[in-house]
């Protein structure tokens, strides 16, 4: 019994631990974040700005890679007309992963 009553309390004292250690540094200024002007206006993140400019376009997946790399950033292809696509898990800022649907670049974020 006396076990039982130590095993909770360390994992209650883990989780409480864990607990607060998520979102400490939730906007450390990664790409897609939003910023208050000085006049108290919210500003867009540039990256953000041209990511939502890039798909409003519409382009094919050749234009739109070519734009990206033509902004000194880099792209993959995330999924294809609802196919996921294998893409590594690491984080990279400055990367773009595509959806893509009928040769189009319909979606596109950051990472």
């Amino acid at each position: 019994m006396r076990w039982r009553t130590l095993s909770v309390a360390i994992a209650a004292s883990i989780l409480l631990v864990l607990s607060g250690c998520t979102g400490e540094n939730a906007d450390n200024g990664s790409a897609g974040s939003v910023s208050e002007s000085p006049n108290g206006q919210i500003e867009a993140d540039p990256m953000e700005e041209f990511r939502l400019s890039l798909i409003a376009d519409r382009l094919p997946e050749a234009e739109a890679g070519a734009r990206v790399e033509e902004s000194g950033y880099i792209w993959r292809v995330g999924e294809i007309d609802g196919e996921p696509q294998m893409v590594t898990k690491d984080y990279r800022e400055d990367r773009l992963t595509f959806t893509v649907e009928n040769g189009t670049v319909t979606d596109a974020v950051w990472g």
